[in-house]
């Protein structure tokens, strides 16, 4: 399907993401706009092959968002527990820190990486690696037990949506 608005052409659509990965590779496109809940192949693996397929990429140093690693331990810890919807004080408490520590790590993490929101930061834990969605990884334990983790919500809320970490 091919779609002219004057200064973008849509060349293709994709209902899944081993789709996308293909019609990717087929048309080798300028730019690829991915839903991140897609059925089979989730939009961050679909993304993730696409970007390893070696394709001209016009991604500089300068356009590049940073990863995981420009964060120190604690912020990427405290990034992981945020992201699977733990307020700061109850990633204090897992982490045996002050809540003000942790609100002083996520600071430092939002301004390093670029994020504004708990949404941004779930995003930017999914792309990454750092959360995954339920089933593509063991479920991390609290204190010996499973934990349900969430995605950008209090636990406590009732709409839940289960994440496990890497």
């Amino acid at each position: 399907m091919s779609h002219d608005t004057g200064r973008i052409g849509v060349v293709a659509e994709a209902s899944s993401g081993a789709g996308a990965v293909e019609k990717a590779r087929n048309l080798e496109p300028d730019v690829v706009i991915m839903d991140l809940a897609m059925p089979g192949m989730d939009g961050v693996q679909a993304t993730r092959r696409i970007s390893a397929l070696d394709l001209e990429t016009t991604q500089g140093a300068s356009s590049r968002k940073p990863g995981p690693k420009v964060l120190s331990a604690r912020e990427r810890t405290v990034i992981e527990l945020y992201a699977q919807g733990f307020s700061a004080s109850e990633a204090a408490e897992e982490m045996f820190l002050s809540p003000k520590t942790v609100e002083g790590y996520i600071g430092r993490a939002k301004t390093k990486l670029g994020l504004r929101t708990r949404r941004d930061i779930v995003r930017f834990a999914l792309e990454t690696g750092l959360l995954r969605p339920e089933g593509t990884a063991d479920p991390v334990r609290r204190r010996g037990k499973p934990v349900e983790l969430l995605a950008g919500r209090s636990r406590q809320d009732s709409r839940r949506f289960p994440l496990t970490r890497r």
